[in-house]
């Protein structure tokens, strides 16, 4: 075998694990950002949970605080939909939300300006 195949056949081998090492780390990297921000997500549920006043009553229409709090954290419910609540209850909930919005927003990597250009 000539010298200039086995040098081709190493180099081919080790362009192969490069890319199979960038690949596997990227993906490493996805789950981790994803399961930061579902913990993050639990947490900002469990905040609004602890800010009802846990009756479960239905009158907001989820049969528990637990699901109204869920519906409140995804905005498919408003958050003044609570009749036992204390009055600042609505703004509270909305500052737990946008608090875990932003939180995303500072933890989601960004962009560089020259990654976005084509040319």
């Amino acid at each position: 075998m000539s010298p200039w195949v086995f040098i081709i056949m190493i180099a081919v081998t080790i362009t192969v694990f490069i890319i199979l090492m960038t690949l596997m780390s990227s993906a490493m990297i996805g789950h981790a950002a994803r399961k930061h921000s579902q913990k993050a997500m639990d947490a900002s549920i469990r905040a609004l949970v602890k800010m009802l006043p846990g009756k479960n009553c239905g009158a907001c229409g989820c049969a528990t605080c637990e699901e109204y709090a869920k519906e409140v954290f995804i905005c498919s419910m408003d958050p003044d939909k609570c009749v036992h609540g204390s009055e600042d209850l609505p703004q509270l909930m909305e500052a737990q939300v946008k608090l875990f919005l932003k939180d995303l927003e500072d933890n989601t990597p960004k962009k560089k300006e020259e990654d976005e250009e084509i040319w």
